[in-house]
């Protein structure tokens, strides 16, 4: 099969088969305002960037992380929105859900849950689903994300938009960069200051056959 390419604000490229880091969160976890502006700069410096004679791809990577760190530095800080992850009941149904899939639809790498997004690592073990239907990353976080809305919403007996519908993600393109992006997820509760050790937040899980990337 091809890859799926989608558009919203910009387009996605995700290949049926790939390991990728994703990154979800509330609604409303940043206001639109807020990104705005961080997208704004960020756009401006990648054209600037563009407009010289040598750059490089991995210039724009560089550009990437960077901005990526700054948004995920803004949710870190969950100054904007209720912390609704921090409920024990919501995080054990985002758990739940990332599971649900595991070994039969993704190979779980690692995630993390914070109080107001989660990070999350996985490969996509096959091509179609049990239904026929392709496997891509659009549909799964569809479906992780509906779901664990859906629950959410009951037990903290609120209505409205759970999940914010855009979902960061990256394609891993070799074990050195899953090895960084697992130590990423692994760490933010620390970097967070929500704990000294990442093996203290209870929310935080990685495969045990990834063990060596911790």
């Amino acid at each position: 099969m091809e890859p799926e390419v989608y558009r919203r604000k910009l387009p996605h490229i995700q290949p049926l088969l790939g390991t990728f880091f994703v990154t979800y969160r509330l609604h409303n976890s940043i206001p639109v305002h807020v990104k705005q502006q961080l997208l704004d700069k960020f756009q401006a410096e990648k054209a600037r960037v563009i407009r010289l004679e040598n750059h490089s791809i991995k210039i724009i990577d560089e550009l990437n992380r960077r901005y990526f760190g700054q948004f995920d530095a803004l949710l870190d800080l969950c100054a904007y929105c209720p912390a609704y992850l921090l409920d024990n009941g919501v995080a054990q149904i985002v758990t739940d859900s990332l599971h649900f899939w595991n070994d039969e639809r993704i190979d779980l790498i690692a995630y993390c849950i914070m109080p107001n997004h989660v990070h999350a690592a996985f490969t996509l073990i096959t091509e179609t689903t049990k239904s026929g239907r392709a496997n891509s990353l659009k549909q799964l976080m569809h479906s992780i994300k509906s779901y664990s809305a859906h629950e959410a919403n009951k037990v903290l007996k609120v209505n409205g938009d759970f999940w914010e519908e855009e979902t960061y993600d990256r394609l891993v393109r070799d074990s050195d960069e899953l090895r960084r992006i697992v130590r990423y997820i692994l760490t933010n509760p620390v970097k967070a200051g929500l704990c000294c050790d990442w093996k203290n937040w209870k929310w935080t899980y990685i495969n045990p056959e990834y063990d060596e990337f911790s």
